[in-house]
């Protein structure tokens, strides 16, 4: 094989694997899974994941996340949700938390 031709491989394996990482980077959210919570007030740095992902995106109010989501708030940050229920959830500064569901059994 020639140089030229295996360069030629490298580069294009290159870009495919740099518009996957694009594509992850910009997935939309995942599809079928019910919303936990909306997000109702942040202030400073709060990020977010989704279940099965390693990449952590800006949170923004009025988002929705499904269950699994992390959600992760720096130094001088917060973040509240509500439920569809009106349940209220608010994360502290440098606090890491995983959105498993709310159960109402506890209540009764």
């Amino acid at each position: 094989m020639s140089l030229r031709l295996f360069l030629g491989i490298n580069l294009w394996l290159l870009s495919l694997c740099a518009s996957i990482v694009i594509y992850l980077q910009n997935a939309p959210i995942p599809e079928g899974q019910e919303y936990v919570v909306s997000v109702t007030e942040k202030a400073g740095d709060v990020r977010y994941r989704f279940p099965l992902s390693s990449i952590w995106r800006p949170l923004e109010v009025g988002q929705q996340l499904p269950a699994g989501t992390a959600v992760s708030t720096g130094k001088k940050s917060f973040v509240k949700c509500h439920s569809k229920d009106g349940h209220e959830i608010n994360v502290t500064p440098e606090s890491q938390v995983v959105l498993a569901g709310i159960d109402d059994s506890a209540r009764e």
